[in-house]
């Protein structure tokens, strides 16, 4: 989550493009925070990214827990 000017923002992942979308957060807990609004159930969000990562940008998904950066080349 990015906290910008405008307000909490994620990225997320559509068809292998990166869209930021604005969020409305919630309960925040142990560096944990809730988001009540703005995402829908199943939508992959972007943990971890390099400073250059922009809208539009196209990229493939790594899944936590699913395979290695390597094996996903």
């Amino acid at each position: 989550m990015l906290n910008r000017d405008s307000g909490p923002t994620v990225q997320v992942v559509k068809n292998g493009v990166v869209e930021t979308r604005k969020v409305v957060t919630g309960m925040r807990s142990g560096g944990k925070v809730e988001i009540v609004d703005g995402l829908s159930d199943g939508e992959l969000v972007v943990l971890r990214s390099g400073t250059l990562l922009r809208d539009g940008d196209a990229v493939r998904a790594v899944v936590a827990g699913e395979t290695s950066l390597n094996e996903a080349k």
